[in-house]
């Protein structure tokens, strides 16, 4: 039998300003009795976005924990130069180190327009 995969919506009808971040929630991963059931844990994971509005352009970064509590950026990122026009569908893997916790960071990178994300999901397996 094949694993499932899974599909987690994070965000949706975010308006982001130009310069500025938007944190999803936190996803949790790890060995904790509440894990999320529409979360895989096999360490296979997609970022999924739809955009809309202005001209922003996004950045994308995920930032891991061991604890919950204290985070890291990963690098690289998850994907640069998200746009409406460039886009405007996003679906982009990416890996991380082995952690409990996990979130993504969105980053107007452009500086003159802001966008909206429409929906941000994590697809996992």
């Amino acid at each position: 039998m094949k694993d499932p995969i899974y599909k987690k919506v994070l965000a949706s009808a975010e308006l982001i300003a130009a310069s500025g971040t938007f944190p999803s929630a936190n996803v949790e991963i790890g060995p904790k009795i509440d894990k999320d059931p529409n979360v895989g844990r096999l360490g296979n994971f997609s970022l999924e976005l739809k955009l809309s509005g202005n001209a922003g352009v996004l950045k994308a970064e995920v930032k891991c924990s061991g604890n919950g509590v204290d985070y890291i950026t990963v690098s690289p990122e998850i994907e640069t130069g998200m746009s409406v026009a460039a886009g405007p569908y996003y679906l982009v893997e990416f890996a991380m180190p082995l952690c409990t916790d996990f979130t993504i960071l969105l980053t107007e990178t452009g500086g003159a327009a802001n966008v909206t994300v429409d929906e941000m999901s994590i697809i996992s397996r």
